[in-house]
């Protein structure tokens, strides 16, 4: 048992210090014909063409490294075949040489979107790079997609963060679009975030303590852009008190600024 277990260590350590990317399955347009699929380290070199995929590949001069954390299908009215990758972009610490280890470090993220047409896949839509979230120095990745239309797709992400005794959830959410947008072409935009939790009970700041929940529901406008209804509800930490929910709040993106707003 024990040298079964040395040599499947011997065998992913390799696989583990070329990076997540290697331990990631590929993505087919047609599981039947093995030529219309995409591995991970394809996508790689379409998203990022000659980036460093780990800490042992960085070049003297580099100061940053990338690779596949999440590599997934994606299905989309009018379109063959679509998958989603999320490339996280590790700057090096300089002082160390290796990567950030902090609670409070998060690397930056590209959103892209790859699409098989014409017998072999390329880059349909890419973001810059963007804020990532999780924490510890890794991306956490939770996310859902939704189908806007017009080839369009919403894709929402969990986040959150704590605080000096409060903790706040809540989701990010980017527009990837296949067809232009405003002046934007083939791109993956950061709508921004909604709020949809907040909890303090026990923090000691000396203010009514309340969790804050709200649920989310996405809609569908006829210009394939996604509107958001919101129902917050006050819950007291302790006590009798009933809980209070708010009426439905609105927010719409912005056609100027692309960016979520509350509705008015």
């Amino acid at each position: 048992m024990f040298q079964r277990c040395l040599f499947l260590i011997q065998m992913l350590l390799p696989m583990l210090a070329m990076g997540q990317t290697t331990l990631l399955s590929p993505v087919c347009a047609d599981p039947s014909r093995k030529q219309s699929c995409l591995s991970a380290q394809e996508a790689m070199s379409l998203v990022l063409p000659g980036s460093a995929s780990s800490l042992s590949e960085v070049r003297p001069g580099q100061r940053k490294f990338a690779s596949l954390v999440d590599f997934q299908p994606l299905s989309l009215t009018g379109v063959e075949s679509l998958a989603l990758g999320i490339s996280e972009v590790v700057e090096i610490d300089t002082a160390t040489g290796t990567r950030p280890d902090c609670r409070a470090c998060v690397p930056k993220m590209i959103i892209s979107v790859l699409e098989f047409a014409q017998g072999r896949w390329k880059l349909a839509a890419q973001s810059k790079e963007l804020d990532g979230v999780g924490g510890v120095g890794q991306l956490r990745i939770d996310l859902k997609t939704v189908d806007l239309g017009r080839r369009r797709l919403l894709i929402t992400m969990a986040a959150g963060f704590t605080g000096q005794g409060v903790t706040e959830t809540g989701n990010a959410y980017f527009l990837a679009s296949l067809e232009p947008v405003g002046r934007l072409s083939r791109t993956v935009i950061d709508l921004g975030f909604i709020n949809t939790g907040s909890y303090s009970c026990g923090s000691g700041l000396g203010q009514e303590e309340w969790i804050i929940e709200t649920e989310v529901l996405v809609l569908r406008r006829k210009d394939s852009m996604p509107e958001f209804l919101t129902v917050r509800t006050d819950l007291p930490c302790k006590g009798d008190k009933a809980a209070q929910s708010s009426a439905p709040l609105v927010y719409r993106v912005n056609a100027r600024t692309l960016k979520i707003e509350r509705a008015r």
